[in-house]
């Protein structure tokens, strides 16, 4: 899957600083990595219920960060 942004999107910034954290933390990719894996079992059929289940962590995260 490719993501595509223009310059200066918030959207992009956030992504970048989320995948920041999860280089620097080993304890939120791991837990984040758990999460996707229970995520894909729980909705094998439906990536868009599994996208959305992940917002609520990914939003968390970024409160944290910012």
């Amino acid at each position: 899957q490719i993501h595509m942004y223009q310059s200066g999107n918030k959207y992009l910034h956030e992504q970048l600083k989320f995948r920041d954290y999860l280089r620097n933390s080993d304890e939120a990719r791991i837990e984040y990595e758990q999460l996707k894996l229970k995520l894909s079992e729980l909705h094998k059929s439906n990536k868009h219920k599994y996208a959305e289940d992940k917002t609520y962590f990914v939003k968390t995260i970024l409160e944290k960060i910012q």
